[in-house]
């Protein structure tokens, strides 16, 4: 229970943080180099918040 609780915390953590990150770019700077950057950092993390679900649900 402890370390499935950290894991969704740690993947929940670094989704919100990598989203503030993208609304500061946005706010900053109108590259689309940045923005296909945090993009893919978005999608990763979200894709590692749903696996860790799904993982976990198995088990």
């Amino acid at each position: 229970m402890e370390v499935r609780d950290t894991f969704k915390i740690a993947t929940f953590i670094i989704f919100l943080f990598s989203y503030l990150l993208a609304v500061m770019m946005l706010m900053n700077f109108g590259n689309t180099r940045y923005l296909i950057f945090l993009g893919v950092a978005c999608s990763l993390s979200l894709i590692l918040f749903l696996l860790s679900h799904v993982i976990f649900i198995k088990k």
